[in-house]
C-alpha cells in the first residue's frame, strides 16, 4: 500500500473506487498497471472504457466452485492448481469473463465435477500502453494458500513492470514496510508474524546489490550479502527470525 497514487507501483479497483474516480482518473490508472475484480470490470464496462481491460463479464457463480490455474507464465510451476474458497461457507460472486483478442487467462472457473466454466482470470496489455489484470474469483480474501500467493507476487511484478520495491518471495507468514531515509536509500521493516521461526526467508529487493545491514530487536547489527539477481531485483537469504521478530534492514 502507498500513501499518495504518484508513490504506488500498481494500482488495484474494486466497484465502489470505480464509481468514486472521475474519468480522467480511470484512464490514468488505466494507462498503468492495475487489477480489477468482476464489479469493477462491470462498471468499467458501463462507462465505455472496457476495451481498455481486455475482458467482458459474461455472468456469475454463486455457489460450488474452484479456480484452477493455467500454465500461463504468470502462474509458474503452479500450472494446474486449484483453489477453494468455499463459496457455501464464504458467499461471494464468481465473474465469468469473455477474453478479448490479446488477452491471456491465468484461471477457469471449474465445478465439483470438474467441469470448467470457462476463464475467471486473466491479464491484458492495452493501447494506453497500461498492463490490466481482471481477478473473478475471491480476489481480496482466502490469499494464504502457496499457490495464490505466489501467483499475486509473480502478477504484482508483471504489473508493475518490476517497479514494486520489495517483497518476500518465499511463502512465509511476514508483514514487510518499504521506505525510504532523508538520502533516498533503501529501509526496509520486517516482521515474522507467526508463532514459528521463519527460516529461509527470500528477499527480493530494488537495492542495486548493496550490502543491507540487520539490525535487531536487541540492538545487534550484522550485514546481510547479496546471494542472487531476478532481472533488477537483487535477493537476499535471511537469517532466521524468531516468532513476532521485527527487524530493520538498512543499506
Amino acid at each position: 500500500m502507498a500513501y499518495a497514487p504518484e508513490q504506488a507501483a500498481l494500482s488495484i479497483l474494486s466497484r465502489t473506487s470505480v464509481l468514486d474516480l472521475p474519468r480522467k482518473d480511470l484512464l490514468k490508472i488505466l494507462a498503468g498497471g492495475v487489477m480489477l475484480d468482476g464489479p469493477a470490470l462491470v462498471e468499467l464496462e458501463e462507462m465505455g472504457l472496457g476495451e481498455y481491460t481486455g475482458f467482458s463479464v459474461r455472468g456469475t457463480r454463486e455457489q460450488d466452485t474452484f479456480e484452477t490455474f493455467t500454465s500461463d507464465a504468470i502462474n509458474g510451476r503452479f500450472a494446474g492448481w486449484q483453489r477453494d474458497c468455499h463459496p457455501s461457507f464464504f458467499a461471494d460472486s464468481a465473474h465469468l469473463l469473455t477474453p478479448h483478442t490479446g488477452a491471456r487467462v491465468l484461471a477457469e472457473l471449474v465445478d465439483f465435477e470438474q467441469v470448467s466454466d470457462g476463464p475467471c482470470a486473466g491479464v491484458f496489455e492495452n493501447s494506453l500502453g497500461g498492463r490490466v489484470a481482471v481477478m473473478g474469483y475471491y480476489p481480496w480474501i482466502l490469499l494464504h494458500s502457496l499457490a495464490k500467493s505466489m501467483q499475486v507476487k509473480s502478477l504484482f511484478r508483471w504489473l508493475s513492470r518490476d517497479r514494486l520495491p520489495a517483497y518476500i518471495a518465499s511463502h512465509a507468514k511476514t508483514a514487510l514496510w518499504c521506505r525510504t531515509d532523508a538520502n533516498g536509500n533503501p529501509a526496509y521493516l520486517l516482521v515474522n508474524a507467526s508463532i514459528d521461526p521463519a527460516e529461509e526467508l527470500v528477499l527480493y529487493a530494488l537495492t542495486d546489490g548493496a550490502t543491507l545491514t540487520i539490525m535487531r530487536m536487541d540492538g545487534s547489527e550484522e550485514p546481510l550479502q547479496l546471494s542472487g539477481q531476478d532481472g533488477s531485483y537483487s535477493i537476499y537469504l535471511m537469517p532466521m527470525l524468531n516468532p513476532w521478530e521485527t527487524v530493520l534492514l538498512t543499506s
